[in-house]
């Protein structure tokens, strides 16, 4: 009653791992597809992050602006001029003038480009990681706004001696200084 067994029970034998082997492999591509989705990810969203920041500082710089040409006799003084060399430093930063509570005429104009500098440079620090904001007027009819912050995204390179000029990448993956420089005419 053994002519009921197939013939070909030999042939199986040695195909069954086979379809184990296809699996493990199977399984290993789709364990680098997934590390691969998963750096990529970590790279935009770094780059999102840059972007994020930059975008910041344009509209950082825009605002500082705004308020210069609100205050434009301050601006045509230099009153603004007076923070060219500003350090970033928390304790270099001006005073709070207190004409805007207490004063019962308001501020005067240098006053008000002093409140506005301390108000801006600390939205700046802020919003921005090591974020500082500088305002000089190289010439009597253009203003020079730097927001400056730093960033772990190797973009274009900028080096780490804070001077905001890109010239080689950097391998030692500390953060580099960025800036972003708005030139106008009051």
């Amino acid at each position: 009653m053994n002519a009921s067994v197939p013939l070909s029970t030999g042939r199986h034998r040695r195909a069954r791992g086979f379809s184990l082997l296809e699996v493990l492999v199977a399984v290993l591509v789709l364990a680098v597809g997934l590390l691969g989705l998963a750096a990529l990810q970590t790279q935009a969203l770094r780059f999102n992050n840059a972007a994020y920041a930059r975008s910041q500082a344009v509209q950082l710089s825009y605002d500082m602006a705004d308020r210069m040409r609100a205050n434009l006799p301050a601006v045509q003084a230099g009153d603004y001029n007076t923070y060219a060399g500003y350090d970033c430093a928390p304790a270099n930063l001006p005073a709070d003038p207190g004409c805007i509570q207490t004063a019962p005429n308001g501020c005067t104009t240098a006053q008000m480009a002093q409140y506005d500098f301390r108000l801006w440079n600390q939205t700046v620090r802020d919003i921005l990681p090591a974020g500082c904001g500088v305002v000089s007027q190289p010439t009597a009819d253009l203003v020079e706004i730097t927001v400056s912050w730093t960033e772990q995204v190797d973009l274009v390179g900028p080096d780490d001696d804070g001077d905001c000029v890109p010239d080689s990448p950097d391998p030692d993956g500390q953060p580099d200084q960025y800036c972003f420089i708005l030139r106008f005419e009051p």
